[in-house]
């Protein structure tokens, strides 16, 4: 039986810090509004937490391919009119966001 390698993919992990009382406007809006549109550009969203007593969003987005496949998605995805038009309801909602290319820890 021949092993064959997964695909080459790459993950972003975004790390938002909310404002708590506004945590949960902006998860509605979240949830409403970028699995859609990401999507559209190739991405998928392996995963997305909100830890609540944190005032913390943690969500991640992949694509098929290496860095350089990633930042072409992207860059696709920040020229759009679609991401142009794209805003937050209220400014405030995030307080801070931070990201990085992440590793799946558990593979072997």
């Amino acid at each position: 039986m021949t092993m064959t390698a997964a695909p080459a993919r790459t993950v972003q992990m975004r790390t938002y810090q909310l404002a708590p009382e506004l945590a949960n406007d902006f998860v509605a809006w979240w949830q409403a509004t970028m699995p859609a549109l990401r999507a559209r550009f190739g991405f998928r969203i392996p995963f997305a937490w909100h830890d609540r007593d944190n005032a913390l969003f943690i969500w991640g987005l992949e694509v098929d391919g290496d860095r350089e496949a990633f930042q072409a998605a992207e860059q696709a995805y920040n020229d759009s009119p679609e991401r142009r038009a794209l805003k937050l309801p209220d400014p405030a909602m995030v307080k801070s966001i931070t990201s990085g290319f992440a590793q799946d820890a558990l593979r072997r």
